[in-house]
């Protein structure tokens, strides 16, 4: 058996205990909160033209439409708790009866504090899930999901649940 000098062991133990408060300091809390995205208060879509386009495979792709739209967020009651931004991109080709997907990179301003979110919208272009990427204030380094489902009336629910770590 081999017999440790007390200088070593203190160390040891010292360092155990720093990783031990490290690992509490770095907590993870969990959130959700519901909402909902007013239908867009301003809006522009752009659509390439034919002679605009450089490179466009399959021809008459139809891809590279882009829609900018911001609005309202109100929490389940009506209650107007902020705003959002949204740009849409066709990144697959789109047809009268087949819509392509959208690639999406939204910003939700809550109070002063902003949440960021990017992903892909798949057909048929009426709700899904994308990736929490981070924000400002209580949502800094965010990790999480953003379920949405398009209303009739052109408004969006939402269903934000992220962590934080800190």
């Amino acid at each position: 058996m081999t017999m440790h000098p007390p200088r070593v062991c203190c160390a040891v133990a010292s360092a155990v205990a720093a990783l031990s408060l490290a690992a509490c300091a770095q907590s993870t809390s969990h959130h959700t909160l519901d909402l909902s995205a007013s239908k867009p208060v301003s809006s522009a879509l752009t659509i390439p033209c034919g002679s605009c386009y450089m490179l466009d495979r399959p021809a008459s792709a139809h891809i590279g439409g882009t829609e900018y739209d911001g609005g309202r967020l109100t929490d389940l009651k009506g209650a107007v708790v902020g705003h959002f931004s949204l740009v849409s991109i066709g990144v697959t080709p789109f047809a009268e009866k087949s819509p392509g997907e959208l690639q999406l990179s939204a910003t939700m301003v809550i109070g002063s504090d902003q949440l960021v979110a990017q992903g892909l919208e798949e057909p048929p272009l009426k709700g899904g899930v994308i990736a929490i990427v981070g924000g400002t204030g209580r949502f800094e380094h965010a990790r999480g999901t953003v379920t949405y489902t398009d209303n009739a009336d052109g408004s969006t629910r939402l269903g934000i649940d992220w962590t934080t770590e800190g």
